[in-house]
């Protein structure tokens, strides 16, 4: 079994998923990410939520061409007119 976490640097709340193999961390990912945006759909207007920064080890089930896609989207959606490389801690 394994763990992932998710900690909101802002309020230390930390979201944890268990996982039965490390190929779930994609999934999981995304999971979050859609319950992220849940927030800003469900919040007061003037707190918005969304996910700066991704850090993470420089283990494989991060070095998979959709963990890639996904953080490349995410960096485009920031900073559009930037060239985005992932870059994980």
């Amino acid at each position: 079994m394994y763990v992932l976490s998710f900690t909101d640097c802002a309020s230390r709340y930390c979201t944890v998923y268990y996982l039965k193999s490390r190929t779930e961390v994609y999934e999981k990912l995304k999971e979050y990410i859609v319950w992220v945006k849940t927030l800003s759909n469900i919040s007061d207007v003037t707190i918005a939520y969304s996910i700066e920064i991704i850090q993470a080890d420089k283990a494989a089930e991060y070095e998979s061409k959709e963990w890639h896609k996904m953080a490349q989207h995410m960096c485009r959606q920031r900073y559009p007119n930037k060239m985005c490389k992932p870059n994980f801690a």
